[in-house]
């Protein structure tokens, strides 16, 4: 996966130059090798955006990373228990991302709770990750912006109320379970109380090739019908009964 770290998880592929620089300056092994496996066979490639620096900084790497050995083992399960991040792979090829943490986190989007899940390396259940930098993405515009949003981002919104920005606005009771491939959390308190939720408990379990999603919750009030979002590549068909 590409895109930033904390707040979203982009569909997007990462730069491999980028990348191997990083893992280079943090000594990562795992992330130099990783980014020659990005490479797939193919010869580093510099793109040359708005950040001057940051591409020639890339091309002084290019014949390091030439050199490196393309390798990546995916680990079953890897959970970050103080940023509230947990990745699980099965050998049926499905790849599960999901987070709780808050919603004031760098570079943050309102996706307290959300998950993408990829399918033999393919996104389905997608993260749109951000679009062309502007001065309305760091303005206090930033959250009229529809990738910054919580309802473009797999998760509910609770009568008519969608999640809201700040560090206040966070999971509770947030837990991995490894041996069980089962996330957990409670996501009622990234919204505000004119959400009127008393908890929403987002639940994703991964079983061979199916991925359970389950929502508890208990309202204080209900003012109108609730809303579940998805967002989605390729063709959705719906099985009822």
């Amino acid at each position: 996966m590409g895109g930033k770290l904390c707040g979203c998880f982009s569909a997007r592929r990462g730069d491999p130059l980028l990348i191997y620089r990083y893992g280079k300056a943090v000594k990562s092994d795992e992330m130099m090798h990783f980014a020659a496996y990005l490479l797939n066979g193919k010869k580093p490639y510099a793109t040359m955006g708005n950040d001057a620096f940051r591409s020639l900084q890339s091309l002084l790497c290019y014949n390091d990373l030439e050199r490196v050995i393309p390798k990546h083992d995916i680990p079953d399960v890897t959970w970050y228990s103080e940023t509230e991040f947990c990745y699980m792979h099965n050998k049926d090829g499905l790849f599960l991302a999901t987070k709780g943490g808050f919603n004031n986190e760098s570079h943050n989007h309102n996706d307290v709770g959300t998950f993408s899940l990829f399918v033999n390396t393919t996104p389905v259940f997608i993260d749109a990750g951000v679009g062309t930098y502007t001065k309305k993405t760091f303005s206090s515009d930033r959250y009229t912006i529809w990738t910054m949003q919580s309802d473009y981002h797999n998760l509910p919104v609770i009568n008519g109320i969608s999640q809201k920005f700040g560090q206040r606005y966070k999971a509770m009771n947030t837990t991995c379970n490894e041996k069980k491939y089962t996330f957990s959390t409670d996501i009622a308190g990234a919204y505000p109380t004119t959400a009127k939720v008393k908890s929403w408990i987002r639940s994703y379990t991964l079983d061979g090739r199916k991925l359970t999603i389950t929502d508890n919750y208990v309202l204080n009030e209900l003012l109108v019908a609730n809303q579940i979002n998805f967002l989605t590549w390729g063709k959705v068909t719906f099985f009822s009964g």
